[in-house]
C-alpha cells in the first residue's frame, strides 16, 4: 500500500501557468489591432449597390445639427440609442459624418466587438486558444458584412449582443449582481436600437434568471417559459403562411421548449434581487435612451411609432 507522502500531489504546478487576466487583454488588444489593420482595405475597396450607409450617415448628421429625430428619418424603425450613441460618439470627437469617419466607426466596433466575444470565452474556459480562435473567427465574419453596409446599426447591435454574451459569462462564473445590471443595460440598449432583436434579448434573459430558478413559484415559472415556447410563432405570425417562416419559427420554439425543459429538470436558486438588478440596468438605459432626441424636439408620438409601429409595417414595406 502507498503512504500519503508517496502519493504525488496534484497541484496548479502540474498544469503549467496559468495566464494572467492582463497578459490575455494585451494578447486580445495586439490581435485586434492586427485584424483591424489588415481587414482595414475590405472597408473601402466597395460600394454597396444600395445606399444605406448614405441614408445612415445623412440621418445622423441631420440630428446632430437640428435635432427633432424622426421628422428627419422617416420611416426608420430603428429605435433612439442608436443614433444617440452614434451622435455622442461624433460630438466627443469633433467630427462630422462622413464616408471615411462612418467607415472607422464600424471597423473600431467590428474590432471591440471580436474582442469582447474572444474575452467572453476566456472567462468560461480559461482556454487561450479558444479564445484567440473566437476572436479571429467573429472579426473574419463580421466584417464581410460590416464592409458591406458601413454605419449600419448591425455593428451597434453587435457589439450589444457581445457585451450580453460577456456579462452573461462572468455570471455564470461568479453570481455577482452587478453583472446582471450589465446585461439589462445590453438588452435595453437593443431594445431600443432595434425591437425585435430587444424582444428576443428580454425573452433569453427572463428565460435564464426565472425558468430553472427554485426561488420563483412554479407557476410563475411556466408561465415565462411557456411565453418563450410561443414567442416565435407570436412575432412572425404576419408570414407564417410561408414554409420557411413556419418552419423557422418551429425550430426555434423547439429548441426553446428543450431548453426550458433541461432547466426545470435541475433547477437552481437564484435570489430575485438578480431580476430587479436587471431590470434596474434595462429601465436606467430606456431613459437615458430617451433623454436626448426628447430635449432635441422629437415628439413622444413619433418616436413611439417609429420604435413599436414601424417594424410592424416593414413586410409590406420591403
Amino acid at each position: 500500500m502507498l503512504d500519503v507522502d508517496d502519493v504525488a500531489p496534484t497541484t496548479e504546478l502540474e498544469s503549467g501557468p496559468r495566464t494572467s487576466i492582463p497578459e490575455v487583454g494585451l494578447v486580445f488588444s495586439g490581435l485586434g489591432l492586427f485584424l483591424a489593420v489588415a481587414f482595414f482595405p475590405q472597408l473601402f475597396n466597395s460600394v454597396a449597390t444600395y445606399d444605406d450607409e448614405g441614408y445612415f450617415l445623412v440621418t445622423v448628421r441631420q440630428f446632430l445639427h437640428h435635432g427633432s429625430l424622426y421628422f428627419h428619418t422617416l420611416g426608420t424603425s430603428y429605435g433612439p440609442f442608436y443614433w444617440s450613441f452614434i451622435g455622442l460618439i461624433y460630438r466627443l470627437t469633433d467630427q462630422n459624418p462622413t464616408l471615411v469617419s462612418g467607415r472607422l466607426v464600424v471597423l473600431a466596433f467590428t474590432t471591440l466587438s471580436s474582442g469582447i466575444f474572444a474575452a467572453a470565452v476566456w472567462r468560461v474556459t480559461r482556454n487561450l486558444l479558444f479564445s484567440t480562435l473566437c476572436q479571429v473567427a467573429t472579426f473574419c465574419s463580421l466584417i464581410l458584412v460590416a464592409g458591406r453596409e458601413p454605419i449600419s446599426p448591425g455593428s451597434t447591435i453587435v457589439l450589444l449582443l457581445s457585451i450580453l454574451v460577456y456579462a452573461l459569462a462572468s455570471y455564470s462564473v461568479e453570481q455577482r449582481n452587478s453583472l446582471l445590471v450589465i446585461a439589462g443595460m445590453a438588452t435595453g440598449a437593443l431594445t431600443m436600437t432595434k425591437i425585435n432583436i430587444g424582444i428576443f434579448a428580454v425573452a433569453g434573459l427572463a428565460v435564464a434568471l426565472i425558468v430553472g430558478n427554485s426561488a420563483y413559484p412554479r407557476w410563475f415559472r411556466n408561465i415565462i417559459g411557456a411565453g418563450a415556447v410561443l414567442l416565435p410563432f407570436v412575432l412572425t405570425f404576419q408570414r407564417i403562411s410561408e414554409s420557411g417562416i413556419a418552419t423557422f419559427a418551429f425550430l426555434v420554439t423547439a429548441s426553446m421548449l428543450g431548453t426550458c425543459a433541461v432547466m426545470s429538470v435541475d433547477a437552481i436558486a437564484l435570489a430575485p434581487r438578480g431580476v430587479i438588478a436587471a431590470a434596474s440596468g434595462f429601465g436606467a438605459v430606456v431613459f437615458v435612451s430617451l433623454l436626448w432626441p426628447l430635449s432635441s424636439g422629437t415628439s413622444p408620438s413619433a418616436l413611439f411609432t417609429s420604435v413599436f409601429i414601424q417594424p410592424l409595417q416593414q413586410v409590406n414595406l420591403l
